[in-house]
């Protein structure tokens, strides 16, 4: 295997934490960085010094996946337990999805557990397992370390490893740039209807769309087709040959959009795809970077990426590559809460501090941001600052609260009061009078 230098640190990193008596150690690994490079490292090493290795995923139809991934970064033989596969017990490395391995009396022996997604994984789960794996030593791998509910995975890991940011993979060439679409502020409903923002946005580039519910995938992949666009819905209720099979189609370029819910979100792979358009909302900063990750990954003649957000998710969530922190407690994933603006005329999505649109050329005026514009717009920090605090003020009207309550939820996520665009609001509001 050739590990790349962040991979190498990352690496060394791990060891080092095991050294100083860590026994439960979470890599945090963006889309793009390698992630099964670095487990087979892990895996490779412990089984050099006599261990064994397990490796648990989240689902079940995840296993042949690993396998074969693992196969590719350079370990031969993996042993699957699974109903209906060949068991190969002498292989130092098994695969095994966590329902398995609670539906089994039996466990294999092992002294090292990797929990790949490790986000997916909860104290209770774990903890059903009886005391065989008391010593092993547990290594998680995690795009986004963040449950679903927005807890961390402390009560798990004990220790953690950032391999690398999306800002350093993309400047490295690892990952494509990727701008942003957008309403100037969060919205219930979406803004643009999706067929339409797709025409304009998109380009007709390869795209994978995430649905509110399955009904609205299958119907927005209907009207893609009666459109003349190649396009299809995947689902969880599908058969796994119709899922793979429309999969290998977007893959080889004989559909053209993919439409989903969650099915997308992780696991899948295809460096194809360059839009991710949102046509739902998104509370989670673990799932709003995952979905845009599916997009991230370079492939030939493919330069950047484009987030068709319908419903200014971004504005909460921040753009792609701003920077985060990452915590094992409190709040799990905290910062890519910079604000940002819209350009008025090629609705791209850039930082606040941005004085030319690099999608069109249009120089931003101070304060060029209208809080009162409708539709899609290219989001800049000012218009996300100003965004999310035109939808604070709103929940507050809504829940009969001061207009002061909007100013100190404000100060919980960008960290400084905004006297400035309280000022600008009672003016509005003594005009308006």
């Amino acid at each position: 295997m050739q590990l790349r230098h962040y991979q190498r640190v990352a690496l060394d990193r791990a060891r080092a934490e095991f050294r100083a008596g860590r026994r439960r150690v979470l890599l945090v690994a963006p889309t793009g960085a390698g992630k099964t490079i670095v487990i087979s490292a892990i895996a490779t090493g412990h089984i050099d010094r006599g261990g064994r290795v397990l490796v648990v995923v989240h689902r079940r139809e995840l296993i042949a996946q690993t396998v074969r991934k693992l196969n590719d970064a350079g370990i031969a033989r993996v042993g699957v337990i699974a109903a209906g596969e060949a068991a190969d017990p002498a292989a130092a490395v098994q695969v095994a999805s966590i329902q398995t391995l609670l539906a089994r009396e039996s466990l294999p022996d092992a002294s090292l557990i990797v929990f790949d997604e490790a986000h997916h994984y909860v104290t209770e789960e774990w903890g059903a397992f009886p005391e065989q794996y008391a010593k092993a030593r547990i290594v998680g791998v995690t795009a986004t370390p963040e449950r679903g509910d927005g807890t961390p995975l402390g009560d798990l890991f004990d220790s953690m490893v950032v391999i690398a940011s999306v800002r350093e993979l993309t400047d490295l060439g690892f990952l494509v740039p990727c701008d942003v679409i957008a309403p100037p502020r969060k919205t219930r409903t979406l803004c643009d209807d999706p067929i339409g923002a797709w025409r304009k946005h998109a380009d007709g580039r390869p795209t994978v769309v995430f649905a509110s519910s399955v009904d609205a995938a299958r119907e927005l992949a209907d009207r893609f087709e009666a459109e003349g666009v190649r396009a299809a819905c995947v689902d969880g209720t599908m058969s796994t040959a119709t899922r793979d099979a429309r999969l290998e189609a977007f893959a080889s370029g004989d559909l053209d959009v993919i439409t989903n819910v969650f099915v997308l979100t992780e696991g899948w792979d295809a460096p194809r795809a360059e839009i991710c358009m949102l046509a739902r909302g998104c509370t989670s900063t673990g799932t709003y970077l995952q979905m845009v990750g599916r997009v991230l990954r370079p492939s030939p003649g493919k330069s950047s990426a484009r987030l068709i957000d319908l419903r200014g998710a971004v504005h909460d969530h921040g753009l792609p590559d701003e920077g985060r922190t990452f915590s094992l407690e409190g709040r799990a994933i905290s910062g890519g809460a910079a604000p940002v603006k819209t350009c008025p005329t090629c609705s791209l999505v850039v930082a606040l501090a941005i004085q030319t649109c690099p999608g069109c050329g249009f120089a931003f005026p101070p304060a060029s941001c209208d809080p009162d514009i409708v539709g899609l717009t290219k989001i800049e920090r000012d218009d996300r600052e100003r965004g999310y605090f035109a939808s604070l003020v709103e929940q507050a009207r809504l829940r009969g609260y001061k207009t002061g309550w909007a100013g100190y939820k404000f100060r919980e996520k960008f960290g400084r009061f905004p006297a400035k665009l309280l000022r600008e609001h009672v003016a509005r509001e003594r005009l308006a009078a």
